[in-house]
């Protein structure tokens, strides 16, 4: 079978539009539609001539959220999840390159073995062996994808990321116009009239429950994509630029303080390196700040609700009203874990579940929280094994920017928003994003064996 060279930013948008039409078929007629997305997946998975690119769709579905597959679509969801992977292994596999794989697992499995004695300890016969079966799908996929990239495959995965990250923004958009789609999407919308006044009284989440983590979704889209502007000085980049505006249009909707800080810092830092790049013709580097200017001067004149809205949840008299209570939860959870040594040194386990309060809503917390200590030094151990096993086991390499340090750019906001929300690589849409994020970050660490 001829294999596709390379799954364009066309064929993504044809495979994400097919998808998006049979699922909403599905929500319109019967669930049984959704086969028809299992040979769209298959074709272009299998086809794909790299590991990476053979993830592509379900790197598109991934990101809508699990919310919308619900019980009736459950069964349809976890069949192409199980053909992605599959399809991903065996083409890994196929490569026939070196790969110490073992080198991750054995410290990844020491984490996953501690937590299962841990939650048999506290909670017998409660433990989830299936969970800990995909955390262990996490982080070798992310291992793999960040062995394995080339510039073409990324370019192709960051775009399919944030074409997903829009789309679901498009199915909660004109979900009303579905009543069984709409019942579902209704239970994920925020309301507050206290931020939003008349205008504004609900915060855009698209397909999750969290405003904020959907604002980390289009951020982290937003930094993957901009890398690859980037790195092609912004040439033949009009759909790339387009979806770029798009996806900064909905995480405005969102009215996230930290989608707002963020994505100023990515501004900031992307216009620097525009300016200080002699890579960049300075005839090119006009077009693209005329078309900074227009985008922002549409996007200010059509969302002023919103803009005005989103200023205004700023207008704080302390820390607590400015963090929205988070400062409040922080403080309560390391009072927790101070007042109860064997939590802080063993955890609550995954089982345990939270207390009084609401989720720790920073990373750190809520390592030490569920896994203790010992856990999280163990969590750790994976981390840094993987960044090293990376550095000696690198197959590709990207070209350089001249300012290396934007290669962190998807990496690094991912850890901001740890700050303020939980973002613990267990569940599939964060592992596509990892997976993009450590690939991206791979050349200022490796080398080309």
């Amino acid at each position: 079978m001829d294999c596709i060279d390379k799954i364009d930013e066309r064929r993504i948008i044809i495979i994400a539009s097919l998808l998006l039409l049979i699922v909403l078929a599905g929500y319109l007629f019967t669930p049984t539609i959704l086969f028809i997305a299992l040979p769209i997946v298959s074709y272009y998975s299998i086809k794909a001539s790299n590991p990476i690119e053979s993830l592509i769709p379900f790197a598109i579905i991934v990101t809508w959220g699990a919310q919308i597959w619900n019980t009736a679509f459950e069964s349809y969801y976890t069949i192409l999840k199980l053909l992605a992977i599959v399809v991903f292994f065996y083409k890994v596999i196929s490569l026939k390159s070196k790969c110490n794989l073992w080198g991750l697992l054995l410290p990844l499995l020491l984490f996953v073995f501690y937590n299962i004695f841990s939650e048999a300890l506290y909670y017998p016969g409660g433990t989830r062996y299936l969970f800990y079966v995909n955390i262990i799908i996490c982080y070798v996929v992310i291992y793999l994808v960040s062995r394995y990239v080339t510039l073409d495959h990324f370019e192709s995965f960051s775009f399919a990321i944030g074409i997903g990250v829009l789309f679901s923004a498009v199915v909660s958009l004109i979900s009303p116009i579905i009543p069984s789609l709409f019942e579902v999407v209704q239970g994920m919308i925020q309301t507050d009239n206290a931020f939003g006044g008349e205008e504004i009284d609900k915060r855009f989440s698209s397909l999750t429950y969290d405003p904020n983590l959907f604002g980390m979704y289009v951020d982290c889209a937003l930094s993957l994509n901009v890398i690859v502007l980037i790195q092609r000085q912004f040439k033949k980049s009009f759909v790339r630029i387009s979806l770029c505006v798009a996806l900064m249009a909905v995480g405005l909707m969102t009215l996230s303080k930290a989608y707002f800080l963020v994505s100023s810092i990515l501004f900031i830092l992307c216009i620097s390196h525009i300016l200080k790049s002699r890579e960049i013709r300075a005839s090119r580097k006009t077009v693209i700040f005329i078309v900074i200017i227009v985008a922002a001067a549409i996007l200010s004149y059509y969302m002023i609700d919103y803009v005005d809205a989103l200023l205004s949840r700023f207008d704080s008299k302390n820390a607590s009203e400015l963090t929205t209570g988070r400062t409040d939860i922080m403080s309560y959870y390391v009072n927790y874990l101070l007042n109860n040594p064997k939590t802080l040194l063993f955890g609550n386990s995954l089982l345990g579940g939270i207390k009084d309060y609401s989720t720790p809503h920073n990373f750190a917390l809520y390592l030490l929280y569920f896994f203790g200590v010992i856990g999280t030094l163990l969590y750790v151990i994976v981390v840094v094994r993987l960044m090293k096993l990376n550095k000696r086991y690198r197959v590709y390499s990207f070209k350089y920017f001249s300012d290396k340090k934007l290669h962190y750019l998807p990496l690094g906001i991912y850890l901001l928003y740890s700050f303020t929300i939980d973002p613990f690589a267990l569940y599939d849409v964060k592992m596509i994003i990892l997976s993009a994020s450590f690939a991206a970050c791979q050349p200022l660490i490796s080398k080309v064996r």
